[in-house]
């Protein structure tokens, strides 16, 4: 039983640094995306009974936007 208790994560140094290098790139990835990808919103209708129904036939694009801050993201 003692032997479990020993036994700890053993992680060399190369994978930890190839995962922080793999989490930093999917960051600015996903950064760099929010300038690229137009931002917007879609429409919306209100069916027979009176409810309010995306409609996504309308999409409205938001030209005053600009992506996330660097360091927000």
């Amino acid at each position: 039983m003692s032997n479990l208790d020993n036994k700890v994560l053993n992680i060399s140094k190369k994978s930890f640094v190839n995962v922080i290098i793999i989490l930093f790139v999917l960051i600015v990835a996903s950064i760099a995306i929010t300038y690229i990808v137009p931002r917007g919103t879609f429409g919306t209708i209100i069916d027979a009974e009176g409810n309010t129904v995306i409609d996504y036939s309308q999409y409205i694009l938001l030209v005053d936007t600009t992506g996330i801050n660097i360091f927000k993201g």
